[in-house]
């Protein structure tokens, strides 16, 4: 790809000179556009948008507002450039999964897949409470060792991880050990033979069917497909699995039975698990994190996520998981380190959903932010003052749009900026802006005023 399709044209200078920004001389490919209500921010990232899709690079746009689908607000690109992915309580077509472990990254592994998923338990259901912390901590590492996928053996990450549902039935399996003093082996082995019992019984049950019909041709079949000593020895393996299930319920009936049945445990670790348990059925409920169709964004396409009938508290879930997967799917594609040019950028355009998100250095966000350059990844945002941008992720953005703010903000600019309240004044809103290239001094440029020949 030449060098000129890194081009893109942001407007003239006082001097009616053309101003261009060139993606592969930025120190990284972070973007950032900060002006108040009708400035033009939501304008300016939408052109931003689309000169990233003129020089294919891939974008995941998280659509809060139903303002950045495509439409007649995007005069560069068709409706064909575009991907619309939606997370809803109803007819959502994508869906995350919070227990999936990265194996890719150097800061990925079981442990923080153990705090990703509680961080993601944790913005579903704020109130939840140190104590309950605990509890969640313990039964997903109890629900990965169910399936094999050990804290000490690299080897077993990448076995497919459980999904929400599974850690409920630890904690069920927990309950019932605390409610009837069984081991956890016993109610487990419970399980595991009412599900064979059920699988070889309805395999017989098909054969009874099929040998006593008057089909000729299926009693031939299937005479074929199991001789009369396998049908025999089938039956046996029952008769043997349902003795096995019968001495393992007993257990259970006896131990219930010498305790008091519904004899509730003592003590707060019932509330504890069961408060746990409730809030991950809540989790499932909402249907944002269970099905087939996991989010993956698509290569070359501007990806709208659209996530705005969900609350706020969900939003934040989505957007904390989201981000975690594109910057574990960038980390995938990336075909080659450090080659000077963005190959996926994350558009956020709601101050209060990614501040809520980046509460600390590991977060998803910042780690694209800070992390991301040399994977060929990229965060573009949209803010109403600079207060809502923490000063590490503010320090890392190579392109700063500053647009008009209300007068009370204007010191805040200063400060944050160094842009004086004469230049600030000067911006008229939805034409000028303030911008600064790789740290440069500020300048004052009508945006958008020429677009060259694509």
């Amino acid at each position: 790809m030449s060098g000129a399709q890194y081009d893109f044209h942001v407007g003239i200078t006082r001097d009616v000179d053309d101003r261009f920004i060139n993606l592969k001389d930025l120190v990284n490919f972070n973007m950032g556009v900060f002006g108040q209500s009708g400035s033009g921010k939501t304008y300016t990232l939408r052109r931003i948008i689309q000169a990233l899709h003129r020089a294919n690079v891939t974008t995941v746009v998280i659509d809060t507002q139903g303002d950045m689908k495509y439409g007649a607000h995007y005069d560069a690109v068709g409706p064909g450039d575009f991907a619309h992915f939606q997370f809803a309580y109803h007819g959502a077509n994508t869906c995350l999964s919070p227990l999936e472990i990265d194996t890719l990254s150097d800061s990925g592994g079981y442990y923080p897949a153990i705090q990703r998923a509680i961080k993601a338990v944790e913005y579903f259901h704020p109130a939840l409470g140190y104590r309950q912390r605990g509890v969640l901590e313990s039964m997903l590492e109890e629900t990965y060792t169910r399936f094999g996928i050990l804290r000490d053996k690299p080897e077993t990450w990448t076995r497919e991880p459980p999904a929400l549902s599974d850690v409920v039935d630890t904690i069920d399996l927990k309950l019932k050990e605390l409610y009837t003093g069984l081991s956890e082996d016993i109610l487990t082995k419970c399980f595991k033979l009412r599900r064979e019992v059920a699988a070889l019984s309805g395999k017989i049950d098909l054969m009874d069917e099929v040998i006593g019909s008057e089909d000729a041709a299926g009693r031939q079949e299937a005479e074929l497909e199991m001789t009369g000593a396998q049908y025999d020895a089938l039956k046996n393996r029952l008769e043997d699995k349902i003795a096995a299930l019968s001495n393992e319920a007993g257990k259970y009936v006896e131990a219930e039975a010498r305790r008091g049945v519904g004899n509730a445990p003592s003590g707060k670790t019932r509330e504890w698990l069961e408060l746990v348990r409730m809030t991950i059925k809540d989790m499932l409920n909402t249907s944002l994190f269970t099905g087939a169709n996991g989010f993956h964004p698509i290569e070359g396409k501007i990806n709208v996520v659209d996530i705005r009938g969900l609350s706020d508290n969900h939003q934040q879930t989505v957007v904390y998981l989201l981000l975690g997967q594109v910057f574990k799917d960038g980390i995938a594609t990336c075909r080659q380190l450090n080659a000077g040019v963005p190959r996926l950028v994350a558009v956020l355009d709601e101050a209060k959903i990614y501040k809520a998100v980046c509460e600390d250095s590991m977060s998803p966000f910042p780690r694209i932010v800070t992390e991301g350059r040399k994977f060929g990844l990229g965060a573009l945002l949209g803010a109403q003052t600079s207060s809502q941008v923490s000063k590490e992720i503010l320090s890392n953005i190579a392109v700063q749009f500053v647009l008009s703010m209300p007068s009370n903000e204007l010191p805040a600019v200063k400060r944050v900026f160094g842009i004086n309240e004469k230049q600030m004044t000067a911006l008229i809103p939805k034409s000028d802006g303030c911008l600064s290239v790789n740290s440069s001094e500020y300048e004052h440029v009508h945006l958008w005023q020429w677009d060259p020949p694509r």
